[in-house]
C-alpha cells in the first residue's frame, strides 16, 4: 500500500507544485534580453520537464524541497541545452556555466558564469535561479551539514559536463584520463563512472536528509554510498539505454555504445540494478529509497522508445530482477503515460 499512497502525493500534489515553479521561471524569462537565451530556457523548461517532476520524488516527504529542487534541476537541464545546441567548443564556456551549480553550495566563491560564451545578457535568470536554490537549501535545518558533500558531488558533475560536450576527438581521451585520476571509481568502467556522476538524485536525496535537526554524519555517509556510483549510475544509464537511437542519429555522446557487446550491457545494468537495490535496502526509511530504485526502472522503461528500439525483451528481464512491484509500478507509468501525465 505504501507505494501507492507515495505516489498519489507525487503524482497529484507534487506535480502541480512543480508545475507552478516552472511556470515562475518562465514568466521571469517574458523580459530576457538575449533571444537566443530566452529560446533556450523556454525549451528546456518544456522539453525536460519530466527530469523536475521525476526527481521531486522526495519532495514527497517536504514539500518545501519542491523550490530547491526544481531550481537546482532547471540549471542542469538549461546549461544542458547551452552546451548542445549553441556553436561552442571551449572547456571554459562549459565550466564557468556550470560554476553556478557550484554557487549553491559555496556563494563565496564567485564566477561570471556567461564569459567564455557567446551570449551573455540572460536577464538575470541564472542567478535567480541560483539565488533561488541558496534561499531554499538554507531554510532546511541541516542544510549546512550536506554542503561539503554536495559541493564535492557537484564538481565532479561540472567535471563531466565541461568534457563530454567536447568534440568527439578529444572528449573521450579527456573522460578516460579524468576517470582514471579519480579515487572513487569502484572499478567501474570510464563511461559509467561518467553516468553516475551525471546525476543530481544523491544530492536531492541529502538534501531530504538535510530536513531533519538530527542530521548525523553517519546519515550523510550512508547515501552517499548507497547513491552513488550504484543508484546515479542506474539512473543515467538507464536514460541513455532508452536514448541511444536518437543519440546515434544526432552524433551525440551515449555511454551505452561503450559496452563492447550486447552481453555485456545487460549483464552491467542488472548488476547496477542489483547493487542499487541492496544499497536502497539498508537505509534508513528503506522502503523509500527502494521505491526510487524501482520507480527509475518504471519510469524509463515505460518510454515509448523502449519498444520502437526492440528493447522489450531486456526491459522485461530488468523490471523482473527488481521484483513484481516494479512491474506494477512500471504498467502504473504506462498508463500515466497515455494520459499525458508523465
Amino acid at each position: 500500500m505504501l507505494p501507492y499512497i507515495t505516489l498519489s502525493k507525487f503524482i497529484y500534489n507534487v506535480f502541480p507544485k512543480v508545475k507552478n515553479q516552472l511556470a515562475i521561471y518562465k514568466e521571469f524569462l517574458e523580459d530576457c534580453p538575449s533571444p537566443e537565451l530566452k529560446v533556450q530556457a523556454l525549451e528546456s523548461i518544456k522539453h525536460k520537464k519530466f527530469h523536475c517532476l521525476g526527481g521531486n520524488i522526495y519532495s514527497v516527504k517536504n514539500y518545501n524541497l519542491i523550490p530547491f529542487i526544481t531550481a537546482f534541476q532547471t540549471i542542469s537541464d538549461y546549461l544542458d541545452n547551452l552546451c548542445d545546441n549553441n556553436d561552442v567548443n571551449s572547456e571554459k564556456a562549459f565550466r564557468n556555466l556550470h560554476n553556478s551549480m557550484l554557487e549553491v553550495f559555496d556563494k563565496e566563491t564567485s564566477h561570471h558564469f556567461y564569459e567564455h560564451y557567446p551570449q551573455k545578457n540572460d536577464g538575470g535568470y541564472l542567478d535567480f535561479l541560483v539565488d533561488e536554490c541558496v534561499k531554499t537549501g538554507s531554510s532546511l535545518p541541516s542544510f549546512s551539514k550536506i554542503k561539503k558533500d554536495c559541493y564535492h558531488l557537484t564538481s565532479l558533475y561540472v567535471d563531466l559536463q565541461s568534457l563530454k560536450h567536447l568534440e568527439i576527438n578529444d572528449r573521450e581521451h579527456r573522460l578516460i584520463t579524468w576517470h582514471e585520476n579519480q579515487k572513487d571509481a569502484n572499478d567501474l568502467f570510464w563511461w559509467e563512472f561518467a553516468a553516475a556522476t551525471g546525476s543530481t538524485l544523491t544530492t536531492f536525496a541529502l538534501a531530504l536528509e538535510a530536513s531533519s535537526k538530527n542530521l548525523s554524519e553517519n546519515d550523510v555517509e550512508s547515501i552517499k554510498e548507497a547513491y552513488f556510483p550504484w543508484i546515479t549510475g542506474l539512473h543515467i544509464l538507464l536514460d541513455y539505454l532508452v536514448d541511444q537511437h536518437e543519440d546515434k542519429e544526432q552524433g551525440e555522446l551515449n555511454f551505452i555504445s561503450y559496452y563492447p557487446k550486447k552481453e555485456v550491457l545487460n549483464d552491467r545494468l542488472k548488476f547496477f540494478v542489483e547493487k542499487s537495490l541492496e544499497s536502497a535496502a539498508k537505509l534508513k526509511n528503506s522502503s523509500f529509497h527502494v521505491l526510487i530504485v524501482r520507480g527509475l526502472l518504471a519510469m524509463y522503461l515505460s518510454d515509448p522508445k523502449v519498444k520502437k528500439q526492440n528493447l522489450d525483451p531486456f526491459a522485461k528481464d530488468l523490471l523482473s530482477l527488481a521484483g513484481s512491484d516494479t512491474t506494477l509500478l512500471y504498467n502504473y507509468c504506462l498508463k500515466l503515460r497515455e494520459k499525458r501525465t508523465l
